[in-house]
């Protein structure tokens, strides 16, 4: 039987194989005498999909390091599925230079490519490699705008079928319908960074990456003071506010590199990648200092924020648990001597 990351790595090797397959369908287009006014539109597409290709290798590459983790919660369904698209395109090539309307089934059979590659996960996919910033790349926007020129240039052709006029808004609307399952799988509605299955999706995996390359990682985890007063004194609606202010303060202040999730409540964990604990010390007071500065000019609210910053050990049973129990502790501590400060957890001397 194949393991969750076996299959993984299998579903990344048929998502190249599509993306292929796509650019060389549009290059061949491109080249096609008959269809001279959409030479250009064709070959920006199969520029496009050149750059997925070099995602998916790149996303396959961080996969094999153990950097990228199994999302899916029955990976051999979506392998399954993803084949059976791949044998259905296999077998529905349609030879455009026999064809009687060469534009519309050249646009059919594309539609038909980007339909059949929608899917949640793999949405989740593109978006994964700059969370972790192991790639400074925007696949997840890059694919929107692709849709979105396919629908234009659809929409600028003169006397082209209402069936593909239906197809292209179709496609969009699944696509974004599918953006909102993907991130309420993953995001923090309220805040927009990362849920606790979000965060715990992405960090584990860069724990191990940490511990096979030997180098330290910090959890920071933080809370914000008196938020029951806030709440109680200026209404949910303004906590609400607060908390989604927080979220965007700390994206601002982190690196690409960093990982912010909402843990629950009113408490956020930070993940930094490759800081000894003077660096996470530092980093935590400036997310304590900007998010002073910025609320006063609306509410003002501080926090409080624990650390915890050591190297990844393979006796560790559950790291991401050890890490984060540390780093709690760590915040009570800045919680019990008065709040609206940083404290690093203390190892017992032995």
């Amino acid at each position: 039987m194949n393991r969750p990351d076996d299959v993984f790595l299998k579903i990344l090797d048929v998502c190249l194989q599509l993306d292929f397959f796509a650019y060389q369908i549009y290059l061949g287009f491109s080249k096609e005498d008959k269809m001279f006014d959409l030479k250009k539109f064709w070959k920006e597409m199969s520029d496009e999909e050149h750059e997925h290709l070099l995602y998916w290798k790149a996303l396959k590459k961080h996969a094999e390091d153990g950097a990228i983790p199994v999302l899916f919660d029955n990976p051999e369904q979506v392998l399954s599925e993803l084949q059976e698209v791949q044998e259905h395109l296999n077998t529905y090539m349609i030879r455009i230079e026999l064809s009687e309307d060469p534009i519309r089934d050249s646009f059919l059979l594309a539609f038909r490519i980007e339909f059949l590659l929608i899917n949640p996960e793999l949405l989740y996919l593109f978006r994964i490699l700059p969370v972790t910033g192991l790639d400074t790349r925007a696949p997840y926007e890059q694919y929107e705008n692709h849709l979105k020129k396919f629908i234009d240039t659809l929409y600028s052709l003169v006397g082209i079928s209402p069936e593909l006029e239906l197809l292209g808004t179709t496609i969009m609307k699944l696509w974004n319908e599918n953006k909102k399952l993907m991130s309420a799988s993953y995001e923090d509605i309220l805040t927009g960074v990362l849920n606790r299955r979000g965060l715990c999706n992405i960090i584990n995996p860069m724990i191990n990456l940490a511990s096979r390359n030997v180098y330290p990682v910090a959890v920071l985890m933080l809370d914000l003071d008196h938020f029951k007063n806030l709440n109680d004194t200026h209404g949910h609606l303004a906590g609400d506010k607060t908390l989604k202010s927080i979220g965007s303060i700390i994206k601002k202040t982190i690196r690409k590199s960093d990982i912010v999730g909402r843990w629950g409540g009113e408490e956020f964990l930070i993940f930094l990648s490759n800081v000894n604990d003077r660096t996470a010390t530092k980093v935590a007071e400036l997310i304590r200092k900007n998010i002073e500065k910025e609320t006063a000019k609306y509410i003002p609210i501080t926090v409080s924020i624990g650390i915890y910053t050591d190297l990844v050990s393979e006796d560790m049973e559950n790291p991401l648990n050890l890490f984060i129990k540390n780093a709690d502790s760590a915040l009570y501590e800045s919680k019990n001597n008065g709040r609206n400060r940083v404290t690093s957890f203390k190892r017992e001397e032995a």
